[in-house]
């Protein structure tokens, strides 16, 4: 079994990868069936990350929340 070490240069953003590895593990243990070979004893958490790195496990961004504009207010704080 080969390291996972090597392709963290791979991943443009960490956040990204480490949310998407979590719902794929949370799928594996709810017995969804891993798109990449799995050897003997291999963890979920192994599992998941070789599929995010392989380009297995597809993603969309949802779009950003519209925030409403907030008038700029004076503040005065008195001692």
């Amino acid at each position: 079994m080969e390291s996972l070490h090597v392709y963290y240069e791979d991943v443009e953003n960490m956040y990204l990868f480490i949310v998407l590895v979590a719902q794929r593990v949370d799928q594996l243990y709810r017995g969804a069936r891993p798109r990449v070979e799995v050897a003997s004893g291999e963890k979920p958490t192994v599992v998941a990350m070789r599929e995010v790195l392989n380009g297995r496990i597809r993603y969309t961004h949802k779009k950003e929340i519209e925030r409403p504009e907030v008038k700029a207010q004076s503040m005065s704080i008195s001692l």
